[in-house]
C-alpha cells in the first residue's frame, strides 16, 4: 500500500509512524562522547548558559519591566496554572490508591515533583474521545508515568515512556554545548484511554509534572471564543469595549480593561505622492476594518485571505448549527440578526468593499497605513499619523473578488439584498482583472509599512509578484457563486497552462515553486493557490461542467500533498506537521494544515488519520513543543509574556487570545521581536479555523 493510501483512504491503519519521511531531511547525529548524561549535564551545561547570560540579562530586565507573574502564566478561564501538591497519588487505572512502585493499596505517589518543562503536551485540555499525547524529555525512555485527577491526587492511569521509531528525526535532544553530544532523549507517553472528564496531570517519575490540563467535550470552547474576541479588539474605526463575558480574560490583573477607544476616523487619503494619482489631495472613506498585525495598517491581501479561512470555518463546520449560537459578552452587533461569527466577519469584509477605486472602477486599492510604522508603544485610539492608501495591485482585486464572491453565498440567506451587492462589486472587479491579465505590482516606494508582495524572498513564494494564486482563488469563487461559464473556463486554463507541475513532484517536501503545484504544500497569503484549488473540487454547480482529467489530477495532487503532511508529522516528536521547516508565521501555516486536512476529507471522506492529525496540530500550539508552552496568549501554560504588539506593550501585559507567529528559526518572547513574537488576523484565523472544529456550545 502506498503512502498516498496509507492518509487517506477510508479504512486508515492504526496510528504508527509511517515507513518513510520527506525526501532530503536527513537526522543529525552528533559525536557520543563516553560521559554519562548526567556527567555532561552538570559538568558542561553551565558553559554555554554562563556565555548567554551576560547578553540576555541587559535585554530581558529591560523589557520585563512591570510585568506580573501572572501577566506570563494564565490559563485559559484566566486562573494561575499552579503545580500539582505532591500528595499521594496511586497509578492503578481503576483510580485506587495504589503505590506506583509497589501496586499495593495505601503506598505513596513519588513526591515533590514539580512543572516541569520536559513534559510537553496540551495543557488547556483534550476532548475524551480525541488523541491524547504527550512529548518527554528524558535520559533515557521507560519511565513510568501516571495519569492523576485533581485535585483529589487519585491516579486514573498509568504507563511507562516509549522510544519514538527510528523515522523520527529529533528524538535525540542536543546539548546546548556541541561536543557533548546527546544531552536526553524524547519520549512518547500516550494517555488516550484517559475519557473521563475533569483536570488531570502527568507525572513521570524522575522527570516531573505537567501543568493541569483538563479533558472534557466543551474544553475548547472558550479558546475558540477568546481568539474571535481578538478580532474585536483589533476592530479600527470604533471604540473596542470592554468585554463581560465571563467565559475570556477581559481584564489584566490589575483591574485594566482590555480595549481601546475610537481610531483612524480619518482614513484615508488620496494624494500622488503615496498613492500616485493626479490631482489634489482627496479624502476617500476607509474607516472600518481590523489592524492588521502588530501595527495599526489595513492591508487588503491579507484582510481578504483572513476573511476567506473565517468563511469557510462557517462553511465547513455546519454553518449555524455549528457556531451560529455562539456569542461573545459586551460585543455591540454590527448588524442586528446577524450571528456572532458572520457578524464579526462582516466587519472586516465590509471594509474591504470600500477599498474599490469607483462605483465604475474595479481596481481594488491594494492597502490603506501610514508613509510609515507608529511607535512600539502606541494604542490605536491616540495614532494620529496620517493614513494614505497606495496605489491598486491585481492581487488585491483578486482578493476582492474572492472575498466578495465566497461572501455572497455566506450572508444571502440572512440578506440577500446584501449578498447581490456584493456579487455586483465581485463582478466589477472581476472585469477589471481581466482587463489586466499581467500582474500589476503597486508602486509602495513612499511607505515602510508591510508589503503584502511577493518580493522573491518569502519562503515558498511562487516568485517575484506572482498573483495566479488569487487568480485561480478569485475565479474559483466566482463561479461557485455565479454558475458563470466563462469563469470557470478561465479558472481551468489558469488551472492547466499556470501551474504546470508534475503530480509526481508535489510531495517533495518542498515548498512547491518552479513550476508551482495546483496543490501546494503551503497556503498563505503569498501562496493561496489552494484557496481556488480547493474550491473547485468541492464545487456544487449543477449541472458539473467540470473538466474531469483535470479534477482527476487536481485530486490526485491534494492526496499527495495531505500524505506529505501527515508523514512529516509523524517524523517529529512533536508531531510538528512541518516538521523542523520554519518561517515568518509558521504557527499560522500550521493552524491553516487543518484546513487541506478537512478538504481532503471533504474531497475523499472521512478518515480517522486525518482527524487526528487535525488535533495534533492544536496540541502543539496549545503546548506539545519544543517550549512545552502556548503560543497563545493568555491561553494554557506559559503563554507569550510579550507579543509584538503595539497595545499589548502598551499594557506591558498582553492581550488575550492571540496566536503569535512561532519559531523563525527561533522563538525570541520580546516585545521588540516582530520575526517570531508578532501577531497578524491570518494567523488569528488559521487558529479559528483549527479550533471551530470541536465547538459544541450549539450542539
Amino acid at each position: 500500500m502506498s503512502d498516498v493510501e496509507v492518509a487517506v483512504d477510508g479504512n486508515p491503519p492504526p496510528l504508527e509512524p509511517a515507513e518513510e519521511v520527506p525526501d532530503g531531511k536527513k537526522s543529525a547525529r552528533s559525536p557520543n562522547i563516553s560521559l554519562s548524561p548526567r556527567s555532561k549535564r552538570y559538568v558542561f551545561q553551565g558553559l554555554g548558559v554562563v556565555l548567554l547570560l551576560g547578553a540576555a540579562a541587559m535585554a530581558i530586565s529591560f523589557f520585563t519591566t512591570g510585568l506580573t507573574p501572572d501577566s506570563r502564566n494564565r490559563v485559559d478561564n484566566g486562573s494561575r496554572a499552579d503545580p500539582p501538591s505532591s500528595q499521594p497519588a496511586s497509578d492503578d487505572a481503576s483510580g485506587s490508591s495504589a503505590s506506583p512502585s509497589s501496586g499495593g493499596n495505601g503506598g505513596g505517589a513519588w513526591e515533590g515533583l514539580k512543572v516541569t518543562s520536559d513534559i510537553a503536551l496540551n495543557s488547556v485540555g483534550y476532548v475524551p474521545s480525541g488523541h491524547k499525547e504527550a512529548t518527554v524529555e528524558a535520559e533515557q525512555c521507560g519511565d513510568e508515568w501516571v495519569v492523576v485527577r485533581q485535585p483529589a491526587r487519585l491516579v486514573v492511569l498509568s504507563g511507562k515512556t516509549r522510544s519514538f521509531s527510528g523515522d523520527v528525526l529529533d528524538a535525540e535532544v542536543p546539548s546546548i554545548v556541541p561536543i557533548v553530544g546527546v544531552d536526553k532523549v524524547r519520549c512518547s507517553a500516550d494517555f488516550s484511554p484517559l475519557v473521563a472528564e475533569g483536570d488531570y496531570t502527568l507525572e513521570v517519575r524522575g522527570v516531573g509534572a505537567s501543568p493541569t490540563f483538563r479533558v472534557a467535550d466543551d474544553v475548547l470552547n472558550s479558546v475558540l471564543k477568546q481568539a474571535m474576541a481578538g478580532f474585536y479588539m483589533a476592530r479600527c474605526g470604533q471604540e473596542a469595549r470592554r468585554l463581560t463575558d465571563t467565559d475570556l480574560v477581559v481584564e489584566t490583573d490589575s483591574g485594566r480593561a482590555f480595549g481601546h477607544d475610537v481610531c483612524h476616523l480619518e482614513d484615508g487619503w488620496i494624494d500622488q505622492d503615496h498613492t500616485k494619482e493626479e490631482g489634489n489631495e482627496r479624502f476617500k472613506d476607509g474607516t472600518g476594518g481590523w489592524h492588521d498585525a502588530g501595527d495599526h495598517g489595513k492591508y487588503v491581501v491579507n484582510t481578504a485571505f483572513s476573511i476567506g479561512f473565517l468563511l469557510a470555518a462557517w462553511e465547513d463546520f455546519g454553518g449555524a448549527s455549528k457556531l451560529g449560537c455562539m456569542s461573545v459578552q459586551g460585543v455591540e452587533p454590527v448588524v442586528e440578526g446577524l450571528p456572532y461569527f458572520l457578524d464579526e466577519v462582516r466587519w472586516g469584509l465590509d471594509w474591504v468593499m470600500k477599498m474599490q477605486m469607483g462605483e465604475d472602477d474595479g481596481r481594488v486599492f491594494h492597502k490603506l497605513t501610514p508613509a510609515d510604522f507608529s511607535g512600539l508603544r502606541q494604542m490605536p485610539d491616540t495614532d494620529e499619523s496620517k493614513r494614505f492608501y497606495s496605489p491598486w495591485s491585481t492581487a488585491a482585486t483578486a482578493d476582492y473578488v474572492a472575498a466578495a464572491a465566497f461572501a455572497s453565498r455566506i450572508y444571502r440567506p440572512y440578506d440577500a439584498t446584501y449578498a447581490d451587492g456584493l456579487l455586483a462589486k465581485a463582478n466589477l472587479s472581476y472585469d477589471a482583472l481581466r482587463a489586466y491579465p499581467d500582474d500589476v505590482i503597486p508602486d509602495l516606494s513612499a511607505f515602510t509599512t508591510g508589503r503584502y508582495i511577493d518580493d522573491g524572498d518569502l519562503d515558498g513564494g511562487p516568485g517575484p509578484g506572482n498573483d495566479v494564486g488569487m487568480r485561480v482563488w478569485a475565479a474559483a469563487e466566482l463561479y461557485e457563486a455565479t454558475g458563470d461559464v466563462s469563469v470557470l473556463a478561465d479558472l481551468e486554463e489558469l488551472l492547466t497552462s499556470r501551474l504546470t507541475a508534475d503530480a509526481l513532484r508535489c510531495d517533495d517536501g518542498g515548498f512547491n515553486d518552479d513550476p508551482p503545484c495546483k496543490i501546494s504544500d503551503m497556503t498563505d497569503w503569498s501562496v493561496q493557490t489552494n484557496l481556488g484549488s480547493v474550491r473547485y473540487l468541492t464545487s456544487a454547480v449543477t449541472p458539473d461542467r467540470r473538466d474531469p482529467d483535470l479534477v482527476a489530477e487536481v485530486q490526485k495532487q491534494l492526496r499527495l500533498v495531505v500524505d506529505l503532511y501527515v508523514r512529516t508529522a509523524r517524523s517529529s516528536s512533536f508531531h510538528r506537521p512541518t516538521g523542523e521547516y520554519t518561517k515568518w508565521g509558521i504557527n499560522g501555516e500550521i493552524a491553516r494544515h487543518t484546513w487541506l486536512l478537512h478538504a481532503a476529507e471533504r474531497v475523499f471522506g472521512a478518515n480517522a488519520t486525518l482527524a487526528v492529525e487535525m488535533d495534533h496540530v492544536v496540541h502543539h500550539l496549545l503546548g506539545r513543543n519544543k517550549y512545552s508552552r502556548s503560543f497563545v496568549t493568555k491561553v494554557g501554560h506559559k503563554p507569550p509574556a510579550q507579543p509584538h504588539h503595539r497595545p499589548s506593550t502598551n499594557y506591558l501585559d498582553p492581550w488575550p487570545g492571540l496566536l503569535i507567529g512561532g519559531p523563525n528559526p527561533y522563538w525570541i518572547d520580546l516585545w521588540v521581536d516582530f520575526f517570531s513574537n508578532e501577531i497578524a488576523i491570518n494567523w488569528q484565523a488559521g487558529l479559528v479555523y483549527a479550533l471551530a472544529r470541536n465547538y459544541t456550545a450549539c450542539d
